[in-house]
């Protein structure tokens, strides 16, 4: 009778949690369809990371290396704005820091420049989130560019009336002009401009040297307000980050 008794008893129990669950999910599942659309929840992914380096290679220089020169008006060159370098000892995470990190009183919004003289946007992101570690970014692919002569264009009637019949004569420089043709291709070298607070540049953009890309920020892994600078090498070499100081300044401002 008394086993009879205690069965009831588990059942009962048993029926009363499986109500409390039941009651607590549909709870649950009102505050969230009030709250917000099954598509407003978040989604955990980022854009793939710039490919590593070799810290064996801290300071080497490479011929060809389409990026060079101070990726900010601001400070040029001075080595105490220098946050973290390449490989940097001082950084205390079980994988190295690939880029440089510029840093300075005031730097919240800076200009960030295109330190190549010509290329296009490959990627970017401007939304604001971790992205990863890399927040809001512009990747610039370096191009190797150069001009051909195609053809000489008429400006004026008088001109197409010399021409016509006598292709080969000389015509005065002030009724033609004559017509190139720029050509670019990938050199497979890029640089990553991260942790940006906006992005100024659109994804397949021609960008030039000096030109902003994007202001300084703290978006993603930061701690503050800076500008991590990393030059990516194509992979038949020497592949992957390499060191951007020795790119950035022939001589560096000391402080003392």
């Amino acid at each position: 009778m008394q086993k009879a008794v205690r069965q009831s008893k588990i059942v009962s129990l048993s029926r009363a949690i499986t109500l409390a669950l039941l009651v607590l999910v549909s709870v649950v599942q009102a505050e969230a369809k009030d709250s917000a659309p099954l598509s407003a929840v978040p989604e955990w992914r980022f854009d793939p990371i710039p490919p590593g380096g070799d810290c064996s290679r801290i300071g080497w220089t490479y011929d060809g290396t389409p990026f060079s020169g101070w990726p900010m008006e601001q400070h040029v060159c001075e080595i105490v704005v220098i946050l973290r370098e390449y490989c940097d000892e001082r950084w205390p995470f079980p994988y190295p820091h690939w880029g440089t990190d510029i840093r300075f009183p005031g730097i919240e919004g800076a200009n960030v420049l295109s330190t190549t003289d010509y290329a296009i946007v490959g990627r970017a992101h401007d939304e604001g989130d971790w992205n990863g570690g890399m927040g809001n970014y512009v990747e610039l692919r370096a191009l190797d560019c150069w001009k051909e002569r195609q053809h000489l264009r008429c400006l004026n009637e008088e001109c197409e009336s010399i021409l016509e019949p006598f292709p080969e004569l000389d015509v005065p420089q002030n009724i033609w002009q004559m017509v190139h043709t720029e050509i670019c291709f990938d050199t497979g070298w890029f640089a990553t401009y991260m942790h940006l607070q906006a992005v100024t540049v659109e994804v397949g953009q021609r960008v030039d040297r000096g030109e902003v890309i994007g202001r300084v920020g703290d978006t993603g892994f930061a701690t503050g307000f800076h500008l991590h600078y990393e030059i990516t090498s194509p992979f038949n070499g020497p592949g992957g980050a390499v060191d951007a100081m020795p790119t950035m300044c022939d001589e560096w401002i000391e402080p003392w």
